[in-house]
């Protein structure tokens, strides 16, 4: 009897063919090549529709006037960012690589379906994981955080040199890709195909013509990369979304709506849709609320600042309108998908005032609610009494006199984090609002009188 030997392919953890050494001796290599080309297939599928962009912004450089009479050169460069961690991605799947080119479309700026006046193949110039000239932004272990969070982003930049001719509207250039960062909150998902879902995104940048810059050129504002910090659910937290502008123009601030991925389903699918629609939301968030209600941005600053929702990830644009001398020039956008992580900062947070109108004895407590709190010193700010200070995390204090007075807290961790807070305190005793009223008929008039 001859023996048979069973061979098995497994692919991540997944038998993807089972057949015996007889079998592929009679069958030859076509059971070993459907074997393979099902690997490479899968391989594909997956690489090709895994959730990996955490955010992105196109934006450009003015050169210099172009060769050709009345036209100019720009610099335009698409900045993409993913998280380096596989753990760390959202869903807990393998991200997929930042791709090695991009396919960049310039369009007459229009507000309604136009044909691309350039289609730009632009390599990655700098970026990646694993290579050489990566660009990584990470941020470790933090004193003040509880919990084992991490931020790191990996950045490639795809940038490539092109000549416009000067028109009335200027132009729009464009990228659009399938695949966000997967279980995002605020988005709704839509059918990708081969059983894949999720969004995509467009990111776009807006190069004025002379109807909004008769005079004069512009290069774009860039977003510093201030964004990638932890921000932890149910915390006060404050992220820096500012842009740099070479111009010096006035620059404004505001959430919008984020634009999804046209009609691509992968990476380097060239079915781009112009202009971009923008994506749907769920769960109550808007492109104005991406963060919810308890989260604003600084219209003039770009300071996005708030109490963070619950854990997850969140796609948040924010949009740049741009003025010289008065007269909006141009628009210009940022997207990313914040992760909010489920920890908590360790700090001292007060209410924003405090008053007491009825005698001098007042309670306080941190109105932040970490646990990795180990130490409370609170000083009242009353030099005259007997102990001004406490370490008690709930003190009650009676103060000496009437007046305004500055309460401090301070806070450590047990690793070592050191926080303060402080707030005022207004002890106004004696202040008793009362009213006299005269008057005993029916149908006459009482008259009140304030007796304060």
């Amino acid at each position: 009897m001859k023996h048979v030997k069973k061979i098995k392919i497994v692919f991540r953890g997944s038998v993807v063919c089972n057949f015996t050494k007889l079998e592929e001796r009679r069958l030859g290599s076509v059971s070993m090549k459907k074997a393979i080309l099902t690997i490479l297939l899968l391989g594909s599928l997956i690489t090709t529709y895994a959730g990996h962009i955490a955010g992105g912004e196109l934006h450009y450089k003015y050169l210099g006037p172009g060769n050709a009479a009345n036209s100019s050169r720009y610099q335009i460069t698409l900045r993409l960012f993913r998280e380096c961690n596989p753990a760390n991605n959202a869903g807990g799947s393998q991200p997929a690589q930042l791709p090695g080119s991009v396919l960049i479309l310039i369009y007459p700026n229009s507000n309604a379906a136009v044909a691309p006046i350039a289609s730009v193949n632009v390599p990655r110039v700098t970026g990646q994981g694993f290579d050489p000239l990566q660009i990584e932004i990470t941020q470790g272990a933090n004193p003040c955080l509880v919990g084992n969070v991490q931020s790191c982003y990996f950045i490639g930049n795809y940038s490539f040199t092109q000549e416009l001719p000067n028109t009335s509207t200027g132009y729009v250039a464009m990228y659009q890709t399938c695949c966000r960062s997967n279980s995002i909150i605020n988005v709704q998902t839509v059918d990708l195909g081969n059983n894949s879902n999720g969004e995509g995104a467009s990111y776009t940048c807006q190069i004025p013509g002379t109807n909004s810059l008769p005079t004069g050129n512009n290069s774009s504002p860039v977003f510093q990369l201030k964004d990638t910090t932890i921000v932890c659910q149910n915390t006060p937290f404050m992220l820096d979304f500012g842009a740099v502008d070479p111009d010096n123009d006035s620059l404004s601030y505001s959430f919008c709506n984020a634009l999804n991925r046209g009609g691509t389903v992968h990476s380097t699918d060239p079915n781009y849709i112009y202009p971009a629609g923008t994506v749907q939301y769920s769960g109550g968030y808007s492109g104005n609320l991406p963060l919810g209600s308890n989260v604003i941005i600084n219209p003039t600053t770009g300071i996005i600042s708030g109490i963070a929702p619950a854990s997850g990830y969140y796609v948040v644009t924010v949009c740049i309108n741009e003025w010289r001398n008065g007269s909006l020039i141009s628009s210009h956008r940022k997207d990313f998908a914040l992760r909010v992580s489920d920890c908590s900062l360790v700090g001292a947070s007060l209410k924003p005032s405090y008053i007491t109108c009825d005698g001098f004895t007042m309670s306080f407590e941190n109105e932040s609610t970490s646990s990795g709190i180990n130490s409370y010193l609170w000083n009242f700010g009353d030099s005259k009494a007997p102990i001004p200070i406490s370490t008690n995390p709930t003190p009650t204090h009676t103060y000496s006199d009437t007046g305004t007075y500055t309460l401090k807290l301070t806070v450590t961790s047990t690793s070592g984090c050191v926080d303060s807070a402080t707030a005022p305190v207004s002890v106004y005793p004696g202040f008793v609002p009362d009213f006299n009223v005269q008057g005993t008929c029916y149908l006459n008039n009482f008259n009140f009188t304030d007796a304060t």
